[in-house]
């Protein structure tokens, strides 16, 4: 098995021995991202692995499978997660949702991508860290809180 943990809850690379599922399932892992076509659901679900299929053609994840795979991520009882695939798809999708769970801006994203020797991330990924990110945002949700009515307590 060829793969890379980028934290506790989330690694990604390729699966090449058919008993590397059972390994995923030994190690913990309750689901795998597959973004090619590849082990069937009954073969994850017999381990105790959840499938969540994200065929992805080529070498970019659209827009619509950034979504799909933030999803994912956002559920905490489907952590931690692999994320199969070949080439550097798996490890964009990684760095993405990195970037938007630790507020990376899209230059820190890319030092990380190049450190972890996927090189420079697609233009679709760099577009969907900068809609997302709370580092790109004016406030964050604190602050966006109404505060309660009441009378003003002037500063001493």
């Amino acid at each position: 098995m060829d793969s890379t943990s980028l934290s506790f809850d989330l690694s990604f690379g390729n699966l090449r021995d058919p008993d590397d599922l059972r390994t995923l399932a030994a190690l913990g892992f309750r689901t795998l991202v597959d973004v090619r076509d590849g082990s069937s659901p009954d073969e994850c679900e017999n381990l105790g692995l959840k499938r969540v299929a994200l065929p992805i053609t080529g070498d970019c994840p659209s827009n619509k499978t950034l979504m799909s795979f933030t999803a994912v991520m956002a559920d905490p009882d489907a952590r931690p997660i692999f994320v199969r695939g070949e080439g550097h798809v798996p490890g964009v999708l990684a760095v993405v949702w990195d970037a938007i769970y630790r507020a990376l801006s899209v230059g820190d994203a890319e030092a990380l991508a190049r450190g972890l020797g996927i090189g420079a991330l697609p233009q679709e990924a760099r577009d969907f860290i900068r809609a997302r990110s709370p580092v790109y945002r004016r406030s964050f949700p604190a602050h966006d809180v109404p505060r309660p009515a009441g009378p003003e307590v002037p500063l001493a």
